[in-house]
């Protein structure tokens, strides 16, 4: 019941909040990281991997330096996650029903591995990464592939 609670009162600051910052323009570097700062109750859609017929598997994560926030890492092949429903930020339930997969926890550190056996498997091409803050603060936060 409080984890439900949570992700509604959640859901609901993130439709109420600032919503996605952009579309997907930043290219995440396998084994390269990327910081950035996300807005309390907002969510990030900037960014993408692009995965190379001979890989094999996938690794994305999320940390974050500001202490007691928490972040939840999306993964989407071939489209990204829409910013907008008819105009309007969508909640964090529809994004998660989106993607393909998700890490979701109480946490600010999220991880994320798929390879080729996975429900979706592997497969080259671009995937798409969401980041969510569910916190109450701005979170400064470090993407790495």
């Amino acid at each position: 019941m409080g984890a439900t609670r949570i992700t509604l009162l959640a859901a609901s600051l993130l439709a109420l909040c600032g919503g996605a910052q952009a579309a997907p323009s930043i290219p995440l570097q396998s084994g390269a990281a990327q910081s950035f700062a996300l807005p309390p109750g907002a969510f990030t859609n900037s960014y993408y991997i692009d995965v190379a017929e001979a890989d094999q598997s996938l690794a994305i994560e999320v940390e974050s330096s500001t202490s007691n926030v928490d972040l939840d890492l999306l993964l989407r092949y071939g489209s990204p996650i829409p910013d907008n429903v008819d105009g309007i930020a969508p909640e964090a339930s529809y994004l998660i029903e989106y993607a393909q997969y998700f890490s979701q926890s109480p946490d600010d550190n999220e991880r994320l591995v798929i390879g080729r056996s996975n429900r979706f498997p592997l497969r080259a091409g671009r995937w798409f990464i969401t980041v969510l803050n569910f916190s109450n603060v701005a979170a400064n936060a470090t993407l790495k592939g």
